[in-house]
């Protein structure tokens, strides 16, 4: 779940994560203030999500899953935010995984406690070769 006490939110997901994104976002006070990328394949693909009304969510419609790894980054990347503490939650496809971490614990700087950060697939790639691909990529990682 999202840690209490931020000043501002960024979530960030693709289809796979939509379940959680919901949760999250509606367990968040009903001052929060954050913004949402979702990545889904068609407009019809939209939920409702009792987010806080200080969150903005922002559909992203991409047809072909796993072949615009950039897609969710560059919105966050686009969202406007105050000064202050901030956490973030992302899970999506590998790649795109990747790049949010770079932006998010690389560029931003967020710590373990203000941040989580998941692969839930792998375009290409079967659920085994995907577990492996991660496990490669986190012990790589510096602690």
């Amino acid at each position: 779940p999202l840690p209490q006490g931020r000043d501002f939110y960024l979530v960030a997901g693709d289809m796979t994560a939509l379940p959680a994104i919901g949760v999250n976002l509606e367990a968040l006070p009903a001052d929060a203030r954050g913004f949402a990328a979702i990545e889904i394949q068609d407009e019809r693909d939209r939920q409702d999500i009792a987010a806080p009304e200080g969150v903005e969510i922002a559909w992203l419609v991409n047809p072909e899953p796993g072949q615009r790894p950039a897609l969710l980054v560059d919105a966050l990347r686009s969202a406007a935010r105050p000064e202050g503490s901030l956490a973030a939650w992302a899970a999506c496809e590998f790649s795109a995984m990747k790049r949010l971490r770079e932006y998010l614990r690389g560029e931003l700087a967020l710590a373990p406690a203000d941040l989580y950060l998941s692969s839930y697939w792998k375009h290409g790639m079967i659920e085994d070769e995907h577990k492996l691909a991660k496990q490669q990529d986190a012990a790589a990682q510096p602690s």
